[in-house]
Order: C-alpha cells, then structure tokens, then sequence
C-alpha cells in the first residue's frame, strides 16, 4: 500500500462516528408502516393528553371498573348544557366494564386503542373497531350512562348509528346495572328508530325515549364528545326524532 493511500484510510477512520452501545440497526429503528401512503391520514394515535402521568396528576386512574356512588360518578362524568354523561366500554367475551374518564378520553375508540388493546391506530385496525357498531359485535359495546338533570332521569344509551340487537342490550343493560349505583333508576334510551324495535323485543328492560324526556321537561341535548355537532332540526328548534347526544360516532 502506498503512504498516500494509507494515509487516507487513517483519515476516514478517524472521522468515522461511533454507532452508541447497544444502539437498534439502522432498519429497525424506524417502525414498519402497513398502510400506504394515502391511508398515511387515517392514521389516528391516541390523544395526546392520554398518559399515565396525566392520570396521576389528575389524581385518579384513566378508568374504573364501577361507578359506586356520586362521588366517582361525577369524577368519571362530563356535563354539558342539562346532562352529565360518562363512558361505558363493555367487553363482550368477559363482561369486563370500563368507566372512562372522558376529560382524557373523548371517544370511545381512544381508550380502547390506548388502554385494551395498545396497538397502532392503523387504518386496518379502525376497521376492526368500527365493526363493534355493527349488528354482529366481536369484542366491544360502547355506551353513555346520562344523568338528564332538569329531568332527574338515567338512561342507557348506544351511538345513534350503532346497529345492536337484543343480546347486546341486555347484556349492555346487566353490566351497566352491576356496576352502577344507582342501578334501579337506569332505563334504556334508544337513539334511533331501529334501537326502539330491538327494545319492544326485550319487555323486560326499562325504556326512556326522548318523546318523553321532552314532556318532562324542555329539552337540551347534551353534545356528547369533542366531534358532536348540532343537527339541523336542534338548530331550528325542533325536536329531533334522536337525543343530538348520540349523533357523534363515540
């Protein structure tokens, strides 16, 4: 080898950069992405207030597996205009309930990507979620327990736009009466004219429509969650056939 080319493999050496110990190949330190590029925007992560150290914080934990008195109803529950609401994830298979704290979690779908399941919020996996408002449901109800307070009411309620039938209300209902204080006052609200059929099949399950609500007293929707807008007849000053409360994919 001649001096001047040794010279120059002395010289790259030196300026070569050290990789840190134990420092990941440089394939593996970027994630693998599934999605092409035009799914890139469907890519939802969780809310960015979702951590553990924004839990403690706060000084509870992300959720509860009941709502034992007012005190935990009103830490784990929402009120806007004349109702307060709180999140209710019920995992079919075990019949785990889940109380939501919504003030971390606006929709449904947040927690269960962040605290069930903790996988990415691929376009693929949205999917997966969004068929738990079909009528055939693998893993997940998704409810609101509402406090309507000029009313003094308590209902159960699905999404409007949620297809469930007679076995997810009644498993639905049996959770959320095992978990809640105030268990007795509970009735079923359907949010839709389909939810009102699958509720006249099971007689058994106490029913508040919003008909009745309005006779109660006059009526305010709640907006139930970050994405919920007016509908159109709510802004006129009509009755709506459905509480505004579930418009909002939850």
């Amino acid at each position: 080898m001649s001096r001047t080319s040794w010279l120059c493999l002395v010289t790259s050496l030196v300026w070569l950069p050290a990789c840190p110990k134990g420092a990941p190949a440089v394939e593996d330190a970027t994630p693998h992405v599934t999605a092409s590029p035009t799914d890139a925007s469907a890519l939802e992560p969780p809310a960015e207030t979702t951590t553990a150290s924004d839990a403690a914080a706060r000084g509870r934990p992300t959720w509860v597996p009941k709502l034992g008195d007012e005190a935990a109803f009103l830490a784990y529950s929402k009120k806007v205009g004349n109702e307060r609401f709180a999140k209710l994830v019920v995992a079919i298979a075990s019949g785990d309930t889940f109380y939501v704290d919504p003030e971390l979690y606006p929709m449904h779908k947040d927690f269960i990507f962040a605290e069930i399941l903790r996988t990415p919020r691929t376009p693929e996996a949205q999917r997966e979620i969004d068929k738990n408002y079909g009528k055939v449901k693998p893993a997940f109800l998704m409810l609101y327990v509402v406090h309507h307070l000029r009313e003094d009411k308590w209902t159960l309620a699905f999404w409007d736009g949620d297809k469930a039938q007679a076995a997810h209300l009644k498993q639905a209902f049996a959770r959320a009466k095992a978990t809640f204080y105030l268990a007795d006052k509970l009735a079923f609200r359907p949010a839709s004219d389909e939810q009102e059929a699958v509720a006249k099949s099971v007689p058994e399950i106490p029913v508040l429509t919003n008909d009745v609500l309005y006779k109660a007293g006059e009526y305010q929707p709640f907006r139930g969650g970050a994405r919920w807008e007016s509908c159109g007849s709510c802004r006129r000053g009509r009755r709506p056939k459905t509480s505004c409360s579930t418009r909002a994919r939850s």
